[in-house]
């Protein structure tokens, strides 16, 4: 009788894990994202002469999302993301005191997710995303002697990516996720305040990361279905 009961329990506990992500279900959720990081670097500027300058930043990031499960395991679905970060580069001598870089972006786009589970409440994922949306960066620049500067540009980026992570369903409609690295690729164009001279930036970069020091952390409902 005991090892009926265990067996019905173990089975019943999958069939809720299976439903979670199967083919009707809506996702709807989002993930949160920081990450901080100091340096100390020396730079020999003159013959005898070493320079000790200090570099920081940090960044926070806010991505709601929904999407529905075409097949099971398989979703796809929109996003808006919100991402903000500031540098700030502080130098021992020459001329600048300090600088900062504050960035700001919001964009907007789709995604589609693969789900590949070990066992029924935990398991592997993998998606792709691409979004676009308008972006703001601010240069602060402190001399030591004068007035301090303030430059601000305006523009818009395109991002693309593929990120991995974890998964974990502690009840039939609740998945935890963490979100462990991933390939991207973005491209931003910035404009600043013709009248000054300031001109126009152009950027586009491919990363990739592993997270060992950011946090990337999701909470998302699994709704709908037949479960």
């Amino acid at each position: 009788m005991k090892k009926i009961i265990l067996f019905s329990v173990a089975a019943l506990g999958c069939i809720s894990a299976e439903a979670q992500t199967e083919q009707g279900k809506i996702l709807l959720g989002g993930s949160v994202s920081y990450s901080s990081n100091k340096n100390t670097y020396k730079e020999t500027v003159a013959p005898n002469t070493v320079e000790t300058n200090k570099y920081k930043s940090s960044s926070f990031g806010f991505e709601p999302t929904i999407g529905y499960f075409l097949a099971d395991n398989i979703a796809v679905g929109i996003y808006a993301g919100i991402n903000s970060s500031k540098s700030t580069f502080s130098y021992e001598n020459g001329p600048y005191k300090e600088r900062t870089d504050k960035y700001s972006t919001t964009s907007f786009g789709l995604f589609a997710r693969k789900y590949f589970m070990v066992v029924p409440t935990f398991g592997f994922y993998a998606g792709l995303t691409a979004g676009v949306g308008p972006n703001k960066n601010t240069e602060t620049t402190v001399p030591n002697v004068g007035t301090t500067t303030i430059v601000e540009y305006k523009g818009s980026s395109f991002n693309a990516g593929l990120n991995c992570g974890v998964a974990f369903f502690p009840t039939p409609k609740v998945g935890l996720h963490l979100g462990i690295g991933g390939l991207g690729y973005n491209s931003s164009k910035l404009k600043g305040d013709q009248s000054t001279g300031d001109g126009e930036n152009k950027y586009s970069n491919f990363n990739f990361n592993l997270n060992t020091v950011s946090l990337n952390l999701g909470l998302y409902l699994f709704l709908g279905g037949n479960g």
